[in-house]
């Protein structure tokens, strides 16, 4: 667990030394995310994407945090994902569950 807790401090001091990096703005939206919080993990993410709106890593995780709060906004994200690279196996799969999941 201690361990864990260390994961956000890490990629923080990161992002500070490179902060014009979507990746790691993106990493770090995950990891508050995965850690229950997605208001901080929203932040990050907005981020990134200010940074590069074409960031696919970056507009999955936002269509990730959406699908918890406002699915139909999730399917748009994947949809737009979709748009962009009709084969992506990840937008595929979220899309489908959440339609099945209506």
């Amino acid at each position: 667990v201690i361990a864990l807790l260390a994961v956000p401090k890490a990629f923080e001091i990161a992002a500070m030394a490179d902060p014009q990096s979507p990746y790691l703005q993106t990493t770090l939206s995950k990891v508050y995310f995965d850690l229950g919080q997605p208001e901080r993990a929203l932040e990050h993410l907005k981020h990134a994407l200010a940074l590069d709106p074409g960031y696919s890593d970056a507009q999955f995780q936002l269509a990730r945090i959406y699908a918890t709060t406002d699915p139909a906004r999730a399917a748009q994200s994947y949809e737009s994902i979709l748009a962009a690279n009709p084969q992506d196996p990840g937008a595929l799969f979220q899309l489908a569950l959440l339609r099945v999941r209506q």
